[in-house]
């Protein structure tokens, strides 16, 4: 797109690495995206080699906009595929959540969507939280391929600081990515200490396994997971 990125996509990828940031991308394996953009179908070897070869492209969003289940069951491996040839380390996710990816997935993708969007509102994330752990997600959570219920809007403005604090925390014991889908220029400083914490990072990126819930106490509840070394 010559008006957004009028010095080309390889510019934009020195200019994120020169700030330490590596450059994601979103799209489907249909043959439109979700707001009507060319898609993959057709074209995948073609379209990694521009993108992670040519580009230096490090994410890949694979959604589920204009597919079909049938397309889905085979698209996710051959994506898979065309990103390995490249020889590249493309971190990749999956996003057909209401087909439980992470029960058919898990060797394929590093990133499972578990969950329809979430918006910035405490009640829809703990609803989201319910049905994750009904629907054990945690067992199929593990090195290299995790699960994300959805990107996290912490700072988004619409809970409260300690609302955001505990959602933050909920992601971190479920081994959640943790995606920030706010504007991370324009919120608190408050929320860059929650997002920047050492030592919640650092239980975070144990990569033993994920939190479920061991016990319901009234409005209360009890998340444990197993860390490295046989701490819980």
């Amino acid at each position: 797109d010559p008006a957004r990125f009028p010095s080309g996509m390889p510019a934009l990828v020195r200019y994120a690495a020169d700030r330490g940031l590596q450059l994601g991308l979103y799209t489907t394996p249909g043959n439109f995206s979700c707001e009507g953009r060319p898609a993959t179908y057709g074209h995948v070897a073609q379209d990694v080699k521009l993108w992670v070869t040519e580009w230096g492209v490090r994410y890949l969003k694979y959604c589920v906009c204009n597919t079909t289940h049938a397309l889905r069951l085979h698209a996710y491996g051959d994506m898979q595929r065309a990103l390995n040839a490249s020889g590249a380390r493309v971190l990749y996710e999956c996003d057909p959540f209401m087909e439980h990816p992470w029960t058919w997935l898990g060797g394929t993708c590093n990133v499972l969507a578990a969950h329809d969007d979430i918006p910035d509102s405490f009640a829809a994330w703990t609803t989201a939280a319910d049905e994750l752990d009904a629907a054990g997600v945690a067992a199929f959570a593990g090195p290299g391929h995790w699960n994300l219920p959805d990107i996290i809007r912490v700072g988004g403005g619409r809970q409260t600081a300690v609302e955001y604090r505990a959602q933050l925390s909920l992601y971190v014991m479920m081994s959640a990515p943790l995606i920030a889908g706010v504007d991370l220029r324009n919120v608190t400083q408050e929320i860059v200490e929650m997002y920047t914490n050492r030592y919640v990072l650092a239980l975070h990126d144990d990569t033993n396994g994920a939190a479920h819930r061991v016990a319901r106490l009234g409005a209360v509840d009890v998340y444990a997971r197993a860390l490295r070394g046989g701490a819980r």
